[in-house]
């Protein structure tokens, strides 16, 4: 197969192959679980995506090995590589005593966009992260680095395939702690989780006074602080986005509530 290059209406077309929708990874005619617990006896969570036709370990092999065939070549790496699953350390999670079951009426939100896909992305680059097939690393990079100009491209011309393509980005971290996975890295993948979990540390330990919540990749602040965002600017190359207008109070990690008329997302409770 001739080597293609790597361009955005390419990368569309090739996930086009592996079009899901938005309703939790589902490909097109699937399955949705209904009440009845007698229907799916899965032996683990894998069993349960097949079961349900959603996307699953085996879908983002199959994506994989097509777009290494597409744009780049099977040749192998020779490097070792972590083949057996490891934990990761995880995110750095941390409620501000202070402020335990006190009620904010000016929060902001700072969040790190997809920050573990683009941490691996930044160690493509700098050439710290290798894989076990050669030429995966400059694809995988550029596909993420690329993703609002995919996204622009498929809402232009009434694609949905941006959705694949974004649980494909978001989906390489957890594969890589699976000895299933067909993509392996030349050292332990908790190297990407300790980088994010250092900086929030960091974060946090310079601004305690103006962050009564801290989770992962989430920071709360006690009203809009100026010199924390110039902060975070200088200590990282990641992207965030920033919402102010929140109000809530944070009871224990894991557990709080924010009032805004929102999404709701898993983790907390939303107030409408």
């Amino acid at each position: 197969m001739k080597k293609q290059d790597l361009t955005i209406q390419a990368i569309v077309k090739t996930f086009q192959t592996y079009q899901i929708t938005q309703d939790s990874w589902l490909k097109p005619g699937a399955t949705r679980l209904n009440q009845d617990p007698n229907r799916f006896n899965p032996n683990s969570l894998d069993d349960l995506e097949k079961q349900l036709n959603r996307f699953n370990l085996n879908d983002w092999n199959d994506l994989t090995e097509q777009l290494i065939k597409n744009f780049g070549s099977l040749k192998m790496n020779n490097i070792p590589v972590f083949n057996e699953p490891e934990s990761s350390i995880g995110g750095f999670v941390e409620i501000n005593d202070k402020y335990i079951g006190s009620w904010f009426d000016e929060l902001t939100q700072i969040s790190f966009i997809s920050c573990y896909p683009n941490i691996i992305a930044n160690k493509i680059k700098t050439k710290k992260f290798l894989f076990n097939y050669e030429s995966y690393g400059d694809i995988f990079a550029f596909i993420c680095e690329n993703r609002s100009i995919l996204k622009t491209y498929c809402e232009e011309n009434n694609l949905e395939t941006f959705t694949t393509i974004n649980v494909y980005i978001n989906y390489l971290y957890g594969i890589l702690g699976k000895k299933e996975g067909m993509i392996k890295m030349n050292i332990s993948y908790s190297k990407i989780s300790e980088e994010m979990r250092d900086l929030m540390k960091k974060i946090y330990r310079n601004f305690e006074y103006f962050i009564p919540y801290i989770d992962s990749d989430t920071i709360f602040a006690y009203k809009f602080n100026y010199d924390l965002i110039e902060f975070i600017q200088k200590h990282t190359y990641l992207n965030f986005e920033i919402e102010k207008g929140y109000s809530g109070t944070f009871i224990k990690k894991k557990q709080y509530i924010l009032n805004k008329n929102i999404i709701i997302k898993k983790g907390f409770i939303v107030l409408k």
